[in-house]
């Protein structure tokens, strides 16, 4: 009878401690989910602050290594195209990128490293990205002006990148025609009535 007991007792207790784990398993996986989830969203999040493609990287590398942890690493590719998403559009780094845009994520990396540190070497190749948003908007009002007038392409290209205006057409002060100067004018056969030439007579 006491034997009876003790055995059912033991199984009882086998049962509980069967529970018990199993509800900690489920915990720990949902914790885990939820981990991943969370890790999901901070790697989606990630931006690049003051061009710093090296404090960029070691954030996704972080994120990288707990998710590790869990057991669940993000693939190669979603690190890549994660850091591609946030350097491809700034004006230091897009080159780089679209360059190597078929390359793994370290090779990435180190690209970006590498043009970095050759930026800070070279302040000079510094691009400030307001200069570099003004640049593309005047090249954009060059493209809209060439459409409309195919005379001027020659004009539109020679504009400056920082002047937005047309440059002025040469004209001729003699007989106040376009296309020639003063000295390569033929006034000795045709001097117009408003011209300084004829009022000078």
């Amino acid at each position: 009878m006491v034997e009876e007991t003790k055995t059912q007792a033991s199984a009882s207790r086998a049962k509980g401690g069967r529970k018990g784990k199993m509800a900690q398993f489920l915990t720990n996986k949902a914790t885990a989910t939820s981990c991943q989830l969370a890790l999901i969203a901070q790697l989606d999040n990630v931006r690049m602050f003051n061009s710093n493609a090296q404090k960029l990287i070691q954030e996704i590398r972080s994120i990288q290594m707990e998710s590790s942890l869990l057991g669940k690493p993000f693939a190669n590719d979603t690190l890549f195209l994660n850091l591609q998403k946030c350097t491809i559009c700034h004006p230091m780094y897009k080159e780089t990128v679209t360059t190597i845009s078929q390359l793994n994520f370290n090779a990435l990396t180190a690209a970006l490293i590498i043009c970095q540190s050759a930026i800070k070497s070279n302040p000079a190749q510094k691009i400030d990205p307001c200069q570099d948003s003004a640049r593309i908007a005047s090249s954009d009002n060059q493209n809209k002006s060439a459409k409309m007038d195919k005379k001027d392409k020659k004009d539109n290209g020679c504009t400056s990148v920082r002047v937005a205006a047309r440059p002025r057409k040469i004209q001729c002060w003699v007989c106040k025609q376009s296309g020639h100067r003063a000295r390569q004018c033929d006034a000795s056969v045709t001097i117009p009535k408003n011209s300084p030439l004829a009022k000078a007579d």
